[in-house]
Formats: structure tokens, sequence, C-alpha cells
């Protein structure tokens, strides 16, 4: 065996000097065999760039070559069990057995499990030698955790039985003790003139044992990535172990690349070099990164004349900078070559797929209901949107058939038959059935359910990995023939959580982006290693639970077998920082995060801060660039010539206001929408009286005869009044405010405040018809009414109209028999000479605020005593609670309390009470027990001509369409506070300071 080894620069220079002038003839092939498919390719790619060919290489991975092996069987072998959820589910049966169930087998529980059998399995550690020395050594720590280590050695004999026992499938220990069986007579092998590890600073047990026993029949030479700093320091042991078997030795010459003399010094202390091809880079966020990365590299290949293929972006993991390298890149138009793995719960399909197998599990929740028909993908062409917000229903299957009846708004029967479907299919599905008929049952639902004539290629490509997910399960059944109650779903549903699709941007020549594991091995002239942050790289490795690395130690140095302990994961992170660093052949930009994209610091990695000392940085140098987090001052500082047109649109509009219109039509951005724009955006940022953009307009006349042919409410009145604004949205436009979603805790308000309505009409009209006054009951007779009347109104059952749950339903009817008693109660001896005599009765009438303002107005009147004796009446209203601490005189125009006004102008034109004497109004609470605020007669005379000047003001706003913008309290209720500008400093400004605002203002003083 030859063992050449250095870094990896060097190394490749090696193997394509022996694949072009050290062989004997160009006709002699070599097996090259490599750690990743990313290697290989770039083997293949040098080959050819330097020979014109691969020179008879044939270039495998482990994978591969065990396969090649294996395939030489004599008979025909069964099929390798594949490693998907099946193996989960064995464990899970496992720790359920009597002896096994020490632990609860929790989906992380079972994880960690896995990945300790794995770890063991690979290192070939055998059941019956650990068994032993747990149970013979005489280690106070084995003893002191032996009865958790002989569960262990008890889990990983069932579990590798487990394995061997499937039907049909063959176990991976079976198969690779195929492949190691057929090495020495392989004519596979043999077809080679030499076999070459290239690249490998590291192997499991497994990998190590196929290694050896290829080196013992056939000519080997091992490429090993090795040199004697700290930064090699995992490596050691792997490359003491065929170091000392190696008959040929040949240390290569290290290549510096772009780190130079820096490269030695990191990670020595006291040791550092100046290097000119370094910049240290801190950008804010992700975004930041990737924008840094993104604009560097369109500068390096359009002025310093690389090409994309030159380049390289890389990360410890590539999940966080993803979407936004996809996004950016393409944006840039910057060819990328990456291929990566998402989660099915990153794409809308596989979003969808989940939330319908999750209908029943989420309890049938609004959010989940529509997400499902409203999404795009959802097989059945419908209006069930308008349906289910007009339903009102907010969770549990019972809501939805109570809530929607044919009297809903949209109803459609089929709504409800769909629901039914699901339903029905998801309790199928949680049936004791067998594997395959689930399976089959699932794939059903989603056929059913999915419009698949709708789907591209890529969301094709998504659904068929899904059904093969499902189709897992079946494999099942070779462990236990059915499913328990109520398992199949959950199980499916964490399976497709955890399913990870792969996604590839592949174009030829393109800027590389990869993770520290996929660039191991891989050189550029330019790198960018990204996210030097605490806790992302290094990774903190958490030290394994179930094989924790005292145990591991034991097993590798006092039985030899293979295994590498957690803490050593942390030299590893740093011989992959390394290598990514030496990859760089003549520029390299580190880069870490000065703070996250929502603004909160970030702190930078000791390796950051190791490569800065070792290369003699500081933040003062001119190597060291620190990005804005100021999106003005970043675009600023890029040519024109690098920035997207969005880029160049933001830049633009940030940049100081002189000159943007023509900065936009210089750049050729400038569009009719735009100026339109511009214009607006112009009248938005100025001081002065409101314009168009703050409600004023043309049509205020149009709206005012529209909204009066059908009259005012006292609450429309209030709303004009709070808010000219919000007036104009609801009434003037006709936006729609969105329902309010039940609750199965409590009772809608306005639904709980028509039934205290209609229980105190009942109480007090049945005591009129019978010619009885309240002030003549005692309290338990009245008491006994007020039962009478919730019994007959609020019923028991009525808890389904309002999809409250029952007993919740019971406590808010026993409230509402306290509270109306209470008030009943304390009220009846206070209502003197009047007699509760018309209940929730419409009124309207035209009220004359002025010689030219004649308002049309209505409203429902809670209630109205009389006194026949002195034929007077007084007008009561009824509130939850009273807010205002004035009197009704000045909380009329103050506090806008309106309805003890306005009702009375509506009796008094009425000819019920044609001869009757108005004698006041008053406000009633019903929240806690009895009060009362009254508006006497002479109040109302008082009050009525600065209440007449008032609402005839508020006509003339609508008449002149001066619907200025009114912040106050009532923002936080209002459904157009998002598009009413209200968070604009100089809108409000505007609307504050506009005629209209200041004349309402006056009249409310008078």
């Amino acid at each position: 065996m030859r063992l050449k080894f250095a870094n990896y620069p060097a190394l490749e220079d090696a193997f394509l000097h022996l694949a072009g002038e050290e062989r004997s003839s160009a006709t002699e092939r070599i097996l090259a065999v490599c750690p990743s498919d990313r290697v290989s390719a770039r083997l293949k790619r040098a080959l050819a760039l330097r020979y014109g060919a691969l020179g008879n290489v044939r270039f495998v991975s482990f994978g591969r070559l065990l396969k090649e092996l294996d395939a030489e069987a004599e008979t025909p072998q069964p099929k390798l069990l594949p490693n998907d959820d099946l193996h989960d589910f064995i464990l899970r049966e496992l720790l359920a057995r009597p002896g096994l169930n020490r632990y609860a087998p929790g989906r992380g529980f079972i994880k960690a499990l896995k990945n300790s059998l794995r770890d063991l399995g690979d290192s070939l550690a055998e059941p019956d030698v650990l068994r032993e020395y747990v149970s013979t050594a005489a280690d106070p720590r084995v003893e002191a955790d032996r009865a958790h280590l002989l569960w262990l050695c008890d889990v990983y004999t069932a579990y590798l039985q487990a394995m061997e026992r499937v039907p049909g499938y063959r176990s991976y220990a079976a198969f690779f003790k195929s492949a190691l069986e057929r090495v020495e007579h392989s004519a596979y092998l043999q077809a080679f003139a030499q076999v070459v590890f290239y690249g490998f600073y590291d192997m499991t047990g497994r990998q190590l044992e196929l290694f050896t026993r290829i080196a013992q029949y056939y000519p080997v030479t091992v490429f090993a990535p090795y040199e004697k700093t700290p930064g090699f320091a995992f490596a050691e042991k792997f490359f003491a172990s065929i170091y000392q078997p190696a008959q040929d030795k040949q240390e290569l010459p290290a290549k510096s690349g772009a780190l130079g003399a820096a490269r030695e010094a990191l990670f020595v202390p006291g040791h550092s070099a100046a290097c000119p091809a370094l910049r240290m880079v801190q950008a804010p966020g992700v975004r930041g990164e990737v924008f840094f990365a993104a604009k560097q590299i369109l500068k390096l290949v359009e002025e310093d004349g690389y090409k994309f293929s030159d380049i390289a972006v890389f990360a410890r993991g590539t999940e966080e900078y993803r979407d936004e390298i996809f996004s950016v890149f393409g944006q840039n138009k910057i060819a990328l070559d990456a291929a990566v793995e998402i989660p099915l719960l990153s794409t809308p399909l596989g979003i969808f797929c989940l939330n319908l197998f999750g209908l029943a599990a989420n309890n049938f929740a609004r959010e989940t209901v529509l997400a499902v028909v409203t999404s795009p993908y959802f097989s059945r062409k419908n209006n069930w949107r308008y349906l289910i917000n007009a339903s009102l229903a907010c969770r549990d299957y019972s809501q939805w058939t109570d809530l929607i009846t044919p009297q809903t708004k949209h109803y459609d029967p089929a709504f409800l038959s769909w629901l039914e479907n699901c339903k029905n299919r998801l309790e199928q599905l949680d049936q004791p059935l067998d594997w395959g008929t689930l399976c089959d049952l699932a794939q059903e639902f989603l056929q059913e359910n999915i419009a698949q004539e709708t789907l591209t290629p890529q969301e094709n490509e998504i659904l068929r990995q899904v059904f093969a997910c499902v189709d897992c399960f079946k494999r099942r059944r070779c462990v236990r023939e059915q499913a328990r109650p109520n398992e199949f779903t959950p199980d499916l549903m964490s399976a497709l959580n955890d399913l990870r699709l792969p996604k590839t941007v592949h174009v030829p020549g393109g800027v590389v982006f990869t993770d520290a594991l996929g660039a191991r091995g891989l050189q550029f002239k330019v790198v960018f290693l990204l996210g030097l942050n605490e806790k992302s790289f290094p990774r903190i490795v958490p030290e394994d639970p179930v094989l924790k690395d005292y145990f591991r130690a034991r097993l590798r140095d006092g039985l030899g077998f293979w295994l590498n302990l957690t803490r050593a994961r942390l030299e590893e992170e740093k011989l992959l920082f390394y290598i990514l660093a030496a990859s760089a052949g003549e520029k390299l930009f580190v880069c870490c995060q000065s703070a996250d994209d929502s603004g909160t610091p970030k702190i930078p990695s000791l390796y950051f801060v190791e490569m800065a000392r070792a290369a003699c940085l500081t933040s003062k140098s001119a190597a060291w660039t620190e990005i804005s987090g100021r999106v003005a001052k970043r675009l600023a500082e890029i040519p024109v010539r690098y920035l997207t047109p969005k880029e160049l649109s933001t830049r633009i509009a940030l940049a100081p206001a002189p000159r943007r219109k023509e900065r936009y039509q210089t750049s050729g951005l400038l569009t009719a929408a735009l100026e339109r724009s511009l214009t607006a955006v112009k009248n938005l940022a100025a001081f002065g009286v409101p314009t168009a953009y703050d409600g004023q307009i043309a049509c205020g006349g149009e709206i005012l005869a529209r909204v009066n042919e059908k009259g005012f409410s006292p609450s429309a009145l209030i709303t004009l009044a709070q808010c000219p604004m919000r007036h104009f949205l609801a009434r003037g436009v006709g936006l729609a405010a969105p329902d309010e979603v039940l609750s199965r805790q409590e009772w809608a308000p306005n639904a709980k405040g028509s039934a205290y309505h209609a229980v105190l009409a009942r109480v007090y009209g049945d005591l009129y018809q019978e010619h009885i006054r309240p002030q003549d009951l005692f309290p338990a007779a009245l008491e006994e009414r007020v039962k009478r009347a919730v019994q007959e109104l609020v019923p028991a059952n009525a808890y389904k109209q309002f999809g409250i749950y029952p007993v919740v339903w019971e406590l808010i009817r026993q409230e509402l028999i306290q509270k109306i008693t209470d008030f009943v109660v304390e009220e009846a001896p206070k209502l003197g000479s009047f007699v509760p005599g018309v209940f929730e009765t419409e009124f309207e009438a035209v009220y004359t605020a002025a010689q030219d303002t004649k308002i049309k107005i209505h409203g429902i009147v809670d209630r109205v005593d009389l006194d026949e004796s002195s034929r007077q009446y007084q007008v009561a209203d009824y509130k939850s609670s009273i807010h205002t601490k004035k009197s009704l005189e000045q909380a009329l125009l103050a506090d806008n309390v309106f309805q003890p006004f306005l009702y009375a102008v509506m009796l008094a034109q009425n000819a019920r009470f044609a001869g009757w004497e108005y004698a006041g109004s008053c406000l009633l609470e019903l929240k806690n027990g009895y009060k009362r605020k009254d508006l006497s007669r002479d109040g109302f005379d008082e009050v009525k001509p600065q209440a007449d000047g008032f609402f005839a003001c508020l006509m003339r706003l609508i008449k002149k369409g001066d619907f200025y913008l009114e912040v106050n309290e009532n923002c936080a209720y209002c459904p157009f506070s998002g598009i009413c500008r209200k968070d604009a400093f100089k809108t409000r400004l505007r609307a504050r300071h506009s005629a209209a605002a200041a004349e309402v203002a006056d009249w409310r003083k008078l």
C-alpha cells in the first residue's frame, strides 16, 4: 500500500499526476473511491481538462463499490432494507417489549437511540462481546451505569435480529458481509490495475474493514488529507491506522493557496502572518451576507475576469442560506450550481397535504379548514371561504354542523358533505386496519382532494415523494399486520413533517453552493465562507444521551471498536473550517453576521476571531469590511451596474427627494404607474391642508344623498363623529368589516346583548300586559319571572346554535339569570310612577338639524317607560357598561353618547306619542347590577341647539367630501386601521390641523 498525504490542493495535483504520468500505459485501469459525488465530478473534470479524457479511471463511492461487489453473488439476493420509517417503527416495537421498555419511546428518544445503534453497527461491535464487557468490567463508571448499558446491549441484540427477520429484505449488515466476502476473488476489482482511495480523513468501522480487506489483496494507493497541524487533530487517529501498514509513505509539499503563510498559523498560538488575499466581512443577517457575496461575485466576474465556475459559496449548513441564495442569485443573474435538501413543509403543496391529514388532529380548526378549501391545489372549485366566514365557526366538527344551516349566508350543502367525508375518511385512517389498506385509503384521500391536473412538473415530483412516503408504511406489516387505533395518521404526519426533498439548481459553469461536508475535497479560485457565528460554525454537538462518550472510549480503546466520541466532533468542526479556508486558491472572503435579520446582535465564532488573528487583521484593517444595516447606505455603496432594477429603484427612493423623478427617468425605471406613485408620495409627505390622499373627495354630495336616503342610525353617526375616514370607508366605499369568529368558550358579545334585551323585554312586557307594576312585586317573584323568560328564550339546548360547549353554556345561562335578576330587583323600586311599556321597537324620523339640513334617522329603542296618569314617557337605552363619568348633557357631544338625544327626537315625531309629554332619557347599565344616568327634559332643551349645530356640521363634512382621519382609542377596534395611514406622522398632522377637524372640535366645546 502506498500513502500520499498533504492538504487537498496538493493531493489533487498528485492524483492527476498518478492518473497521467505514473501509469505504465493509458490502458491501465484505475478504480478511484471518493467520499462524495462532487469530489468525483471535480477530479473527472480536472482529468478531462489536463489530458482530454478520463483515461480509464473509474470513480465510485463506498456505497457504489459495495453494490458492485454484492452484485457478483452467484444467486439473486434479497433487496437491501431501505433506511426509512421502518427502522423507527421496529425500534418503537422493541421498546414496548417487557425488559426493553425501560424508557418512554418518544420520537426524539427513538432518533437518538437509532443513531447510537447505527454507530455501534458501523463499528462492527458484537453484541456478545459488549454484554460480556459490561457484565464483567471492573470500572466504577461502567458499574454505575451497568443497568442502562445492559439494556442497551439487549436493544442492540434485538435490533440486529429484527433487521435480519424482515421478510423480502436484507439488513445492511448482511449486505456488507456479502460484499466483504467477495473482495478476495472479485472480478470487478481484478479488472483494475490499482485501487485509489482519495480524500478520506476518517472512516467508519465498516468502511475501514472494507478498505483493509481490499488493501490485503490489491495494489492500493491512498491520497489522505493530512498535515501535521492542530487543524488536522481530528484526522490523527485514522491517519495513524493507515500510516503504519503503508509500505511507501510520501508527504507531499502542501499548497497554501489564498491563505499563504497564515494557513500554518491557524490554531497555533503566537504565530501569525499577513494574508493579502483574505477579506474579513461582517454583515447584518443572512440577507446582508448573501447581498455582499452576490455583489462581490458580479465584481469579480465583470472586473477581475473570473468565471462563475471559479467561485464557490460555502456555509456550515445550507438551511439558513438556501432560500436567500436561490432568490438573490436569481435576481442578480448569477449562474448557480447547487443541490440541497428542503423540508416538505417549505413547499405550498407539502403544507396542503399536511393540513389535509391534520383536519381531524387540529379539531377541524377554522384556519385549517380555510387553508384547505382556499388552496389552489384543492380539487373542488368553490366559494366556500364566504360560507366559512359567514358561519362564524371556530373549531370542532359539531360546531360546523350546528352553525351552518340553510339560513347561513352563502350556504352550500356540498361543503358539509365534503367536511363529513373528510371526517369519515380520517376516522377510517385511525382504525386498526392492515397497513396496506391504510396506505391505499390515505392515497385515495389525497387523490380526491388534490387537483393533479393543475400541478407543475416540480409539484408532481413533490406529490410522488409524498405518495412514496405513504407507501413506506406498507413495509410495517413485516413487523405487525395491523395498525393500532389512532396510530396511522399521527405517524404519517410525523413522517411528512420529517420528509426532505432534493432541490437542484444546476447551471453548468455556475457558482457552487454547498455545505461544509459537501465542500470537502473541492478547490476554487475564490471562496466565500459564510456564517461564522457562535453556535453556527462550529456547531455545538451535545453528548449522545444513549451511548455516552465514556463508554464509547472504553469500546474504542479497550475493545478496538472504531467509535468516535461526541466531543471529538468539535475537532472535526475545526478540521472542516481548516479545509474550507484552504480550498480558496486566490481569494478568500470570511463572513459572519453582526446581527440577525431582526436586528438582534450576533457574536462572531471563535473561528472568525482565529482567522483574523492568524492573518494579523483587526476591525480597523483595510481588509476588514462592515456592511451597513441601513438599506440606503448599503445600496449607495454598490455601483449602479451591479444593482437589480428593484434595488436601483429602492436606492433612488431612499435617496434625498430632489431630482428623484429625474433619476428614475435616467435609469429607465420611470413608468406611468411609478410616476403616479411619486406624485402620491410627494403629497403624502407634504405639510399643509388635507388632499385627496386624506379623504378629500369631490363626490361627497352623492354619498350624502345615498346614505341619507337609507337613513342614519345613532351608531352610524357615532362612527362619523369618531372618525370621518372610517365612515367613508364603510358607507362611502362600502368596505365590509370582517366577522368575529365564535369561540367555544364564550358567547359572542352581540348575541349576549340580544339575549339580555330579549329577556328584559319579555319580563317587563308580560308585566305590562298583565297590568302589574314591577315595583309592586317581591324580589322572589321578579326572579321567578326572569328564570321563566331565560328558560324560554335562552333554552338549555341552544348551545348548538352558538357552537358553545354545553357546560360553558349552562354557566352562561346561570350568569344571565343572576345579572338580570339583580338588575330588575334593584330597578323596580326606582321606577317611580313610570312603568316599562314599549320594548325593542324601531322608530324613524326626519331630524331638522338646520334649516337646510334634514337628516333621516332611525333606530331600535330598547325601552320606553310610560306614566299613564300624567301622559309622560321616558326613553331608556341599555348599555353593558357606562364608561363616561360626565353628565349626559356633557357626554352627548364630548363622548359621542347620541342615543338618549336622538331617540327622543324620533319619539317626538311618532304618532303613537302624540299628546304625550317627553320626560327625559336615561342610560341603564346591565353588567354590574343597576346603574343609571339621566338626561332630563330641561337638559335636552338646553343641549339641543348645540346638538343641532353639531349634527348639521357632520352632514356638511359628508357633503363637502371632507373625510379626515381622527386617531383615538377606537382605532384598536377599527377594521380599517391597516389602510388609513394613521401611523404616518404627516397624515395625522394634516388631519389634526384641517379646517373640518377644527369646526367639529369647536361645536363640541360650545
